[in-house]
């Protein structure tokens, strides 16, 4: 097999990348401020969240090791 080498196949970008979307498509998101209040919901959801409850350290003696 000297000067022989395996016969590799590549994907390129243009591979992976798929379908391009048509320019004149109609933009269909919704305008009413509705993500916008889904995103402060969560957010106010998130704010009454507790904390995770912390650990007192401390050293481990040697022995223990």
């Amino acid at each position: 097999m000297h000067g022989q080498f395996a016969r590799k196949t590549y994907l390129s970008a243009e591979t992976l990348r798929g379908h391009e979307p048509p320019l004149n498509t109609e933009d269909m998101n919704v305008k009413d401020g509705s993500l916008e209040q889904v995103w402060i919901n969560a957010l106010e959801h998130l704010r009454e969240l507790n904390g995770a409850p912390s650990v007192k350290m401390h050293d481990t003696p040697r022995e223990s090791i």
